[in-house]
C-alpha cells in the first residue's frame, strides 16, 4: 500500500514539472507502479470514459494526443490590436460606420466577427459611434485600405492610428508543456487501470485521481485554445466622431433652457425660503426670544447693582 501511495505522489510531483526527459522519469519507476499492483488483489475496474485518447510518446502503441503541439515562428506568437480615430461630417458616421459592420458580417466568421458596436447620438450634430471586431490578419490588410477610402470619400479623415502588440509566447509554450505533461499522467494512469489488478480502494483513488487530471487537461485545453485564438485573430477597434461645428443646435440650449424655465425656478426660489422659515419658526419662539429677555433682564440687574 505505501508503494502504491508513493507512487501516485511520484506521478502528480511528475505531472508538474513537464520537460523533454519526462517520459524517461516514467520509466524508470515503472517498476515501482507494477509492484504495487502486483501486491494487490484480482479485483477489476473499468474507465469511467473510455474514449479517452492518450498523448504521444506513450508505450500504448493505439494511443493518440488529444492537442497536436505547435511551434512558435520566428517572431514568436504575438497578439496584435490596433486603434482607430476618425472624424466625419455628423450626417456621415452612422452610414460610413453600418459599412465597415457590413463588410466584417459579409466576410464571415472564419474572417471577422463583429465584437461591439455603439452609435449615440446626443444631438443632430453631435453624433459619435464605436465598432470593434476580432478578424484574420490577411484579411484586415485589405478592409484597412477600404476604411480609409470610405472615411475619405465621406470628407473626413484618420486622426489617430495605434498599434499594440502582446506577446504570448510565454503564456502559450508554457501552457502546452503542462498539457502535454498532463496527457502523458493521463496515459499512465489509464495504463495502470487497463493492465494490472489491484485492491479496489487503491483503483478508485487512482481512477480518482485520472478524472482530475482530466478536468485539468480539459481546462488547459481551454486556456490554450483562447490563447492561440487571439494570436490567430487580432482586435480592431475603431471610433467614430463628428466634426466640431462653431455653431450647432446646442450652443445656445442652455440660455433657452433658462428662459422655457424662469418662472419654474422663481416658484422653486420660494419655496425653498418657505420651508427656511417654517423651518425656523419654532426655534425663534421657544429658544431665541425667550433666550433674548432672559439676557435683557440678567443685564438690567447687573447694570442696576
Amino acid at each position: 500500500m505505501r508503494k502504491f501511495i508513493f507512487a501516485l505522489a511520484l506521478l502528480g510531483l511528475m505531472a508538474c514539472q513537464p520537460s523533454g526527459s519526462q517520459y524517461e522519469r516514467l520509466n524508470m519507476y515503472e517498476p515501482i507502479f507494477a509492484e504495487g499492483f502486483r501486491s494487490a488483489g484480482n479485483t477489476n475496474i473499468e474507465i469511467a470514459d473510455p474514449n479517452w485518447q492518450l498523448a504521444d510518446g506513450a508505450r500504448n502503441q493505439n494511443s493518440k494526443q488529444s492537442l497536436p503541439s505547435e511551434k512558435a515562428n520566428s517572431e514568436g506568437y504575438l497578439a496584435y490590436r490596433y486603434d482607430y480615430a476618425t472624424r466625419l461630417p455628423h450626417g456621415s458616421i452612422k452610414s460610413v460606420m453600418g459599412k465597415h459592420i457590413e463588410d466584417c458580417q459579409n466576410a464571415g466568421r472564419a474572417k471577422c466577427e463583429v465584437v461591439l458596436s455603439n452609435l449615440s447620438e446626443r444631438s443632430k450634430t453631435n453624433v459619435s459611434g464605436s465598432f470593434a471586431l476580432r478578424a484574420d490578419p490577411k484579411w484586415l490588410e485589405d478592409f484597412f485600405t477600404q476604411m480609409q477610402e470610405d472615411v475619405e470619400d465621406a470628407n473626413g479623415k484618420i486622426v489617430s492610428n495605434t498599434v499594440s502588440v502582446e506577446d504570448l509566447t510565454t503564456a502559450i509554450l508554457d501552457s502546452d508543456a503542462r498539457l502535454k505533461a498532463q496527457l502523458t499522467l493521463r496515459d499512465r494512469f489509464k495504463s495502470l487501470l487497463e493492465t494490472q489488478d489491484g485492491d479496489l480502494a487503491d483503483l478508485l483513488a487512482v481512477e480518482s485521481e485520472l478524472a482530475r487530471v482530466q478536468g485539468e487537461i480539459e481546462s488547459a485545453t481551454a486556456v490554450l485554445k483562447a490563447l492561440r485564438s487571439r494570436v490567430s485573430m487580432s482586435r480592431v477597434e475603431i471610433r467614430y466622431h463628428s466634426e466640431d461645428v462653431a455653431v450647432n443646435s446646442g450652443t445656445f440650449y442652455s440660455v433657452s433652457y433658462a428662459f422655457r424655465n424662469f418662472l419654474e425656478t422663481t416658484m422653486n426660489g420660494l419655496s425653498s425660503v418657505i420651508v427656511f422659515v417654517a423651518f425656523m419658526l419654532p426655534w425663534f419662539i421657544f429658544i431665541f426670544l425667550p433666550s433674548f429677555f432672559l439676557i435683557r433682564r440678567f443685564w438690567r440687574r447687573r447694570k442696576k447693582a
